[in-house]
């Protein structure tokens, strides 16, 4: 393995400090040097930066009340990143001490983009033994999967955004992360992959790469996410599919026929606040997506200056 690549650990986060310290504590038990840590703190309050005044070491950036806008606080963690790879760790993953060291190893293969890790998550059991699986033709298919242990690296179509990395070089080639996504940010993590695949190189799970994941966000619902979430959730993956697979058949059937028919059965099936809200809000944010997506397709993507 190369142990001269110099690696930066990227953690985002908002209002969340008990989650960032412990987070912080398990980065600073690492079997690999060298490496950095940046954390892009979104917060409303003053909480995380009191947690940061602890780990001088830590490069702290700041978006004040920034509504955890995941691509605008990734971009910004880029930019400031001194490291060869950036690595993107969720504020509730803690990563193993071997982490980076697996993450890393696949760097040593020029055709390597990007390579994700496992997470070990009692929320999200294993379905099927498919991981990182993407396709539009013959049928929309997206596949997550990350906890599943394959016992050794396979090449895959996308990554977990909680635990991921990619070569900074390549991030900045092809514009960084999609600013549209936004809300619950859905889809922001594909869409990179899906780039970095289509700038020629490939994407490696790696099930040694682990990290204990808690979900914070998914619990802090309580249930119900809420409308403004479901509206962006329809808008978010109608953007994605529109931006990277146009206007074909069974896109527009996805998001104007799959998608709402789906939601409104859910709610006819389980009527609750937050079937109902999904089904309202799904046509909506749906065209809009469909209507940015579309607006992408005829813009060039604005690259990130270099460093």
């Amino acid at each position: 393995m190369n142990r001269d690549l110099f690696a930066s650990v990227v953690v985002i986060t908002r209002n969340r400090a008990p989650w960032v310290r412990i987070c912080l504590e398990h980065l600073y038990r690492q079997d690999y040097r060298p490496f950095e840590v940046l954390v892009v703190d979104s917060s409303s309050n003053e909480e995380t930066q009191a947690v940061l005044a602890a780990f001088p070491s830590v490069k702290s950036l700041r978006i004040p009340n920034g509504r955890n806008n995941m691509p605008q606080a990734r971009n910004l963690g880029i930019q400031h990143a001194h490291g060869e790879i950036i690595a993107f760790l969720d504020d509730d993953s803690y990563a193993y001490c071997d982490w980076l060291t697996h993450l890393l190893k696949h760097y040593q293969d020029p055709r390597v983009g990007g390579v994700g890790g496992r997470l070990i998550d009692p929320l999200r059991p294993p379905m099927g033994n498919r991981v990182g699986y993407l396709s539009a033709f013959p049928r929309i298919e997206l596949t997550a999967n990350f906890v599943i242990d394959t016992e050794q690296p396979i090449e895959v179509h996308h990554l977990s955004g909680g635990t991921m990395s990619f070569r900074k070089r390549v991030l900045q080639d092809i514009g960084g992360f999609d600013p549209c996504y936004g809300g619950g940010n859905q889809g922001e993590e594909t869409d990179m992959c899906r780039r970095v695949k289509a700038a020629g190189y490939c994407l490696i799970y790696e099930p040694n790469a682990v990290v204990d994941h808690l979900s914070v966000r998914m619990q802090s619902f309580k249930g119900n996410p809420g409308i403004s979430h479901r509206f962006h959730e329809a808008k978010n993956w109608a953007y994605f599919w529109t931006k990277n697979f146009g206007l074909r058949f069974v896109v527009l059937k996805n998001i104007f026929l799959g998608r709402p028919l789906l939601r409104f059965r859910q709610f006819l099936t389980h009527p609750d606040i937050d079937t109902f809200h999904q089904a309202v809000v799904v046509w909506p944010g749906s065209l809009i997506g469909w209507a940015l997506g579309l607006r992408s397709r005829t813009r060039k993507t604005r690259r990130l200056p270099l460093r």
